[in-house]
Order: structure tokens, then sequence, then C-alpha cells
């Protein structure tokens, strides 16, 4: 992931993202070799957060991924770890639970694996984490908060507290310059009805904490609907934001995590993107058993999801058509001057 500072570098991923949907539309079912990474290491959360669907019905059971499979899947992933863009150490769940989540960073690293990535809510980043973490060498942390207001942070984010998640957030950065670990920190603001009057200060507030030397940014993005599982697509009044032909265009877009994005739950099975995070329904394949992850990530279950992709024929699958995600990213804000910064991925 690269830091958006500066408006070239902002052309060069609009650039990018046309490239990837080029790319898409002329796969001819030939093995891939996936952008992204993700392994969830911790299906679990200490957090219940209104626009998250973890605590819904599912057939997966709650914990953390065996060390023997997270081996099994580095090891099995290392001759390829200069061609993988970034490792993401979380799907559905909150890192800070994992109690190997340092060493399995540490272990990514001796193989050669770069950009890897962890997202928290931070309520648990206590000062014996924050050491732990930085000295783990991580590449990325990005911290959620959702809110400049204690009552706002803690209506959207059940269960936390507003003035620790703060505390260790701004903890952790004084600890990253003082130590100076190359750590690049993303303040990230999920944006709905209940937060958007405090953007301004919130972007105001945590760019005077953060480093642009560091590559750090704020970032907003708006809530997605996981699927259909939160919300109805129709009811979030995309078409009051998108004219009929980008609309036409988005229904049709394949997306970019069914080519880009190798996600593997903490019981090995795989997901097919965020929205199927939760139950892992498609039955793409699973690395537990000693299958090799990218053999699986190029199945021939795999290959004709893609197809349908590229086909312009997403929405005959049911958790697709429902799905907002790719609206959502064409109004993500980040960077420094970030009301000029609007990409879409």
């Amino acid at each position: 992931m690269q830091s958006w500072n500066n408006r070239l570098e902002l052309e060069n991923i609009h650039s990018r993202r046309h490239e990837g949907i080029t790319k898409m539309l002329e796969w001819n079912n030939e093995d891939i070799m996936p952008r992204e990474l993700a392994i969830e290491t911790v299906f679990g959360c200490n957090l219940s957060c209104e626009m998250c669907f973890i605590d819904q019905p599912t057939h997966r059971k709650k914990g953390v991924m065996p060390m023997e499979l997270f081996y099994h899947i580095a090891d099995s992933m290392t001759p390829y770890a200069e061609k993988i863009e970034q490792v993401d150490l979380w799907s559905l769940g909150e890192p800070l639970l994992d109690p190997h989540l340092y060493e399995r960073i540490k272990y990514l690293k001796s193989k050669g694996f770069h950009n890897i990535a962890i997202s928290t809510n931070a309520d648990l980043l206590d000062e014996r984490k924050r050491i732990l973490l930085m000295d783990s060498k991580v590449d990325t942390v990005i911290f959620s908060i959702d809110g400049f207001k204690k009552e706002t942070h803690e209506k959207i984010r059940r269960g936390s507290n507003f003035e620790r998640t703060v505390t260790n957030v701004l903890e952790t950065i004084k600890l990253r310059d003082q130590g100076n670990y190359l750590t690049r920190f993303i303040v990230r603001f999920i944006r709905n009805q209940d937060n958007a009057d405090q953007w301004d200060e919130y972007v105001t507030f945590w760019n005077s904490k953060l480093s642009k030397e560091k590559r750090d940014f704020v970032a907003r993005y708006d809530t997605h609907n996981y699927g259909g599982y939160i919300a109805q697509k129709e009811g979030k009044g995309w078409k009051d934001i998108h004219p009929p032909d980008s609309i036409e265009s988005l229904e049709r877009r394949p997306c970019h995590f069914v080519f880009d994005a190798l996600i593997i739950l903490n019981d090995g099975s795989l997901a097919l993107c965020p929205a199927d995070f939760l139950e892992g329904q498609f039955g793409l394949g699973n690395a537990s058993k000693g299958a090799h992850p990218l053999a699986e990530f190029n199945s021939a279950s795999y290959k004709a999801m893609r197809d349908v992709h590229k086909c312009g024929n997403k929405n005959s699958i049911k958790l697709c058509k429902d799905c907002d995600i790719l609206y959502c990213e064409t109004t993500r804000v980040a960077g420094w001057e970030v009301d000029e910064y609007k990409a879409s991925k």
C-alpha cells in the first residue's frame, strides 16, 4: 500500500486501478498470483461494533488459528513472498486477541514477506502490547477510531472506552517516534450518519499527531453492507451519488477481491472477499489439510467464480448482487490534503 501524500501518487493509484480492471477483463483462465495475502489469525473480537457482522449466526467457530496451520501457509507462500504486495493479518477479528501475533509477524519477516499490516480497534493496546508490536517491526498498523467525541465512538464501537483507545494510539505513536521504528500508522474513520459531522475536527486532530516522514495518514471510509448482511444496498442512496451509467458500470465490473486477494480464515478455509468473511460460503478450498494455498486460489471452483465476474455476471451470485463494497470504495478519502484526495480502489 502506498501513501497518498501528493497528487502524482494519487494519479498513479488511479492508473493502477484501471490497469487492474483491464487485467481482470483480459484474464483467460490462467493461474494468477494474489496481490494480497490475508491471514485471519483470530476469529473473534473484544467489541461488538454496529457496522460489523461478526456476531451474526455462522457455522464457523471463534478462535485463534493454530500455529501449525499458520506455518504451513507462510512456508508454502514463501517462494512467492517478493511477488505478494501486502500481507494483512486480519479478516474478521481483533488481531490483539491473538497471543501469537508478534511471533507470526516476525516469522513472516524472516521469510521475506513485506508490507505486513494489522488493523486494530486499539482498545487492548496496552504498554506491553505496544512494545511487542513495535519490536515485531510490523510495517503498517491501522487504528480504527470512529468519532471525535466519546459518546459517538462508544456508540459505534460498542464495548470500547474512548479515552483508553485514544491514549493507546497516542502512546503508540510516541513509542514509535522515540524509538525510531519504521512502522507506518493509518488512523481510519468509518463514516456514518452518527459521526459525519465530526470529520473535520477528527482529521485536524489526527493529522497533528501523525508523521508525513513515516508515511502516516488519516483515512475515511463509508460503511459498507457486507454483501447485504448489515443493510440493503438499495437503501443506502448510491443512486443519489452516482449517475446511471456509473451505476451500470459498478454493477457489471468484476470485483478485484476475486482476482487480487488470497484470504485464508482461521480454520484454513478460503473466503472470496470481505463479504464472505463470516461464512466462507463458496467452498473455494482449505489450506488446513496440507493443501497448497496458491493451488486452492487457482482451483477450478475459484476460476469459475472469476469467469462469472469477468463476463459481467457477478450479480448472478446473491452475495455479490447485494454487496456495495465497490460503491463505498469510490468515496474513500485519504492523505494529508485530505479533502483533495478522493480515490477509488
